[in-house]
């Protein structure tokens, strides 16, 4: 259940961020200036912004006070300092494009913050069943102590690699499954390590688990390396 829970949330992800792109793209090509007011396009405030205002227009009338209502009613992190950018930002002139484009690209982003709005929803289910299964998890410990991993990859890991301790009797073959994994020796480790790795201890047969990818690939990782004292 949680390795499959996880792969389908990897692959939310993946479509969460191919509409994020084509939402500031829609943008692009008749509201500009947009673009510049929120980093994350797929947020619940940026969202609730292109739904309240939906042209240029109707954004530059807005009162720093109503931005900062809208700001804070999504518990967005230093609000009035926030409103007075997004309004300043705003009174500038707004590119000229052309109705038709205006108009067309108006409806597009329309359809991507309806369609952005129910896969957040269903995103944060997904990662409210992984964290509790991940809690029931006897071995959630372990995994979760790894360096960065976080209860998501973490649980990626842990799913990914199974219930069942006896399926790798030796550490070699769960290093060996991974391609492109390093091959730790069995002697003892020692620093430095790659990806500012650690070990850590707990399970059977294997008592020392090492992430040992750098940070640049860490999301890819499909098992941790496992190594023997």
């Amino acid at each position: 259940m949680l390795r499959l829970l996880g792969r389908d949330c990897a692959e939310l992800k993946k479509t969460q961020t191919m509409l994020r792109n084509q939402l500031r793209s829609a943008l692009l090509c008749y509201s500009p200036l947009a673009t510049e007011l929120f980093s994350d396009w797929a947020s619940p405030t940026a969202l609730a912004f292109l739904k309240a205002y939906p042209t240029h227009q109707e954004a530059r009338r807005a009162a720093p006070e109503a931005l900062e209502a809208l700001l804070r009613a999504h518990r967005y992190p230093r609000a009035t300092k926030k409103a007075r950018e997004l309004y300043q930002t705003l009174q500038r002139a707004p590119f000229p494009v052309r109705p038709a484009m205006s108009a067309a690209k108006q409806t597009l982003v329309a359809t991507l913050v309806a369609q952005l709005e129910v896969l957040n929803a269903r995103i944060s289910e997904y990662r409210k069943e992984i964290d509790t299964l991940m809690q029931e998890h006897p071995d959630s410990a372990i995994f979760t102590s790894l360096p960065e991993a976080g209860t998501y990859l973490a649980a990626r890991m842990l799913g990914d690699l199974g219930d069942d301790r006896d399926r790798y009797p030796d550490v070699r073959i769960v290093q060996a499954r991974r391609s492109g994994s390093e091959v730790i020796s069995s002697g003892p480790l020692t620093p430095p390590m790659r990806g500012g790795a650690r070990p850590v201890s707990g399970w059977p047969g294997a008592p020392v688990a090492v992430n040992y990818l750098p940070k640049s690939t860490r999301g890819a990782v499909s098992a941790p390396s496992w190594a023997s004292k």
